[in-house]
C-alpha cells in the first residue's frame, strides 16, 4: 500500500486507544507533510 510503500508507515496492533489515536494522528502528519498537490473543497454559495 501506499503507506507501506512510500513513507515506511507500517500498521501496528494498537493495544490501546492511545496508542491506536497517535498512529493515525502520525499517517495524518506524514501526509500532510510530504504531499504538494493536496485535495481541496471548494464550497459555493447557493442564492435561495
Amino acid at each position: 500500500s501506499l503507506l507501506k510503500g512510500q513513507y515506511n508507515l507500517v500498521t501496528s496492533k494498537a493495544r490501546s486507544l492511545h496508542g491506536f489515536l497517535s498512529g493515525i494522528y502520525a499517517s495524518l502528519c506524514a501526509y500532510q507533510l510530504t504531499h504538494r498537490n493536496k485535495p481541496t473543497i471548494q464550497i459555493k454559495e447557493s442564492s435561495a
